[in-house]
């Protein structure tokens, strides 16, 4: 028998796209409320929640049994692409001012933590880099996190050198920290400095140290070998001082007033002072060894340098 009045056909509206990425879902809601829906999945409710591709419809059945079904609606899942891979070039523990590049094993459709889109970025600063790869259905996967650390550099000083005769015998060099580091430059040899080999000049001397980290840092100082006077040379000009070599007492005597300096073969002071016409500096607390006497005039301009062995 035909029902005079058969159901309105029902309809079904979507509250989101019909078409998303594994993991989403959509919910269908049929145009007949309160009682009478049969859906495709074998739900009766008036509205279903769909997370899988599938052709869905709804049947409406009035209270008369009389029926009617939707038109079908499609909805259609797409799958997650693989997760990337990020691989380093390097290690990712690095120093102050190194960097390491980051590649993706996504050649397109890589979004990286730090907001590029390249396939490879480089990483010069600490904290954790992941990568985002979209296809091209739009749907995402993220890489594993990768944690990159920069040790600071260590803080190195090379204290000032001071100048030196050409004749001086080789000495250690001193000054650099913190200590352990290593020593270079013209006429440096494991740590000792040879006047005679650097040369007259200024020569860079650099200080380098590396740390517990592996991370190195250097310093630099100049240090000038000069072509100091001889004692003949002294005498020559006005300047006297001796008994060359001695065992206690040396004189220096210049007409007028005069400063002086006296420093061991390392460049330390040992002693200073200033005169009239003549002074005795004594060298009795002093190892035997070299040492030398720079005169100065009252301006402080250097008259000489005189090596003085003390037996």
């Amino acid at each position: 028998i035909n029902d005079p009045n058969p159901p309105t056909t029902p309809t079904i509206s979507n509250s989101g796209a019909l078409t998303f990425c594994d993991g989403g879902s959509v919910l269908l809601t049929s145009s007949h409320t309160g009682s009478g829906n049969s859906w495709t999945t074998g739900e009766t409710t008036d509205n279903i929640t769909v997370t899988t591709s599938q052709t869905i419809s709804v049947t409406y059945t009035d209270g008369s049994g009389c029926s009617a079904t939707s038109n079908p609606i499609v909805v259609t899942v797409n799958p997650l692409p693989t997760p990337p891979t990020i691989t380093p070039n390097g290690p990712t523990t690095i120093c102050d001012g190194e960097s390491v590049t980051l590649s993706s094993s996504q050649g397109s459709g890589n979004t990286w933590s730090t907001g590029e889109t390249t396939q490879n970025i480089n990483v010069s600063t600490s904290g954790t880099v992941d990568v985002v790869h979209t296809d091209a259905n739009g749907c995402t996967a993220t890489s594993a996190p990768i944690s990159i650390t920069v040790n600071p550099l260590p803080n190195v000083v090379l204290s000032a050198l001071n100048q030196v005769c050409d004749y001086t015998p080789a000495f250690t060099l001193t000054g650099g920290t913190p200590s352990g580091g290593t020593y270079s430059g013209a006429g440096v040899s494991n740590g000792d400095f040879d006047p005679g080999t650097a040369g007259l000049g200024t020569h860079t001397i650099t200080y380098e140290y590396t740390n517990a980290n592996g991370c190195t840092n250097s310093a630099t100082q100049d240090i000038v070998v000069d072509a100091c006077l001889s004692v003949n040379e002294v005498k020559q000009s006005g300047l006297l001082i001796y008994p060359n070599p001695t065992d206690n007492i040396v004189n220096v005597v210049l007409d007028g007033e005069f400063n002086y300096t006296v420093q061991d073969a390392r460049g330390r002071l040992i002693a200073n002072g200033n005169a009239q016409n003549k002074t005795r500096i004594s060298l009795n607390h002093l190892e035997t060894g070299v040492y030398f006497i720079n005169v100065m005039d009252k301006t402080s301009e250097t008259l000489s340098t005189t090596r003085i062995v003390k037996q």
